[in-house]
C-alpha cells in the first residue's frame, strides 16, 4: 500500500521544504518529494506529520564499529558486519563506512584482503567501501606505516 507523509518539514539532501510531502509506493520506492500542493494522489496510508520533521537516513562515515564489536578481527568479520548493521539501522542510520585500523601493516593488509574476500563472495547488505583510519598510513612521516606497506 503507498503511503503519503504530509504536513511536515522534509529535508532533502538540495533542500528544506516547508508543508512537504513524500510519497512511498507499494514497492517501497521513495516516487515523489516536494510541496504538498504537488503531490499526487494516491489511494494508500495518509499520514500527518503534524509538523514533524522528515529526513532521510543517516550514513556514519566512519565508525571502527560498536555495540561491543570491532572491526578488524579477522575470524568474525562477517558476523560483526552483520550484527553491526542489524543494531545500527535500529537508532536511525542507514548506512555506515567501516573503518579499520591495525598494529601494524601485516595485520593491516590481512584484514582488508579479508574485507575483500567478503565483498567478492557478496555478503549481503554490505557495500564494497573500506576506511583506512588515517593515522595508520603516512605518505610523509605521520601515521605509523609508509603507503607502500599496505599496497595490495
Amino acid at each position: 500500500m503507498a503511503t503519503t507523509f504530509h504536513n511536515g518539514t522534509i529535508f532533502t539532501p538540495t533542500e528544506v521544504i516547508e508543508r512537504g510531502a513524500a510519497v512511498v509506493s507499494d514497492e517501497g520506492v521513495i516516487s515523489y518529494v516536494g510541496p504538498l500542493d504537488k503531490a499526487p494522489r494516491s489511494n494508500g496510508l495518509d499520514l500527518d506529520m503534524c509538523g514533524r520533521i522528515l529526513v532521510p537516513g543517516f550514513i556514519d562515515i566512519h565508525v571502527h564499529g560498536g555495540k561491543g564489536i570491532t572491526f578488524g578481527v579477522l575470524d568474525t568479520l562477517a558476523q560483526d558486519l552483520e550484527s553491526y548493521s542489524e543494531w545500527v539501522t535500529q537508532h536511525g542510520v542507514a548506512g555506515f563506512l567501516t573503518t579499520i585500523a591495525a598494529p601494524d601493516a601485516e595485520k593491516l593488509v590481512a584484514i582488508i584482503e579479508g574485507y575483500i574476500d567478503l565483498f567478492d563472495d557478496g555478503l549481503e547488505g554490505t557495500e564494497e567501501v573500506l576506511s583506512v583510519s588515517g593515522s595508520i598510513i603516512r605518505c610523509a612521516t605521520g601515521g605509523d606505516h609508509h603507503i607502500s606497506e599496505v599496497v595490495l
